[in-house]
């Protein structure tokens, strides 16, 4: 069950970083900047649900993506 969470939340960090470049190029872009509050949010709950099942896989899934636990449960300031 904790599949469903990391797959999900692992195409969501690629789209994040796709986005996170276009906002980089266009900085003037808000209706994307609010798209990417949108899905830092869902991928932190995502997350966080990964996080209350299964705490080990939730550092795998983390290590494999690059995040840091403090990147994924702080806040983002966009």
């Amino acid at each position: 069950m904790t599949v469903r969470y990391a797959v999900p939340a692992a195409l969501l960090t690629m789209q994040l970083r796709d986005m996170w470049d276009h906002i980089m190029r266009n900085p003037k872009d808000v209706s994307n900047r609010r798209s990417l509050r949108r899905l830092v949010h869902k991928r932190a709950k995502m997350l966080r649900y990964l996080k209350e099942v299964d705490e080990d896989r939730y550092d795998r899934v983390l290590e494999r993506l690059g995040l840091e636990r403090s990147s994924v449960e702080g806040e983002l300031n966009v």
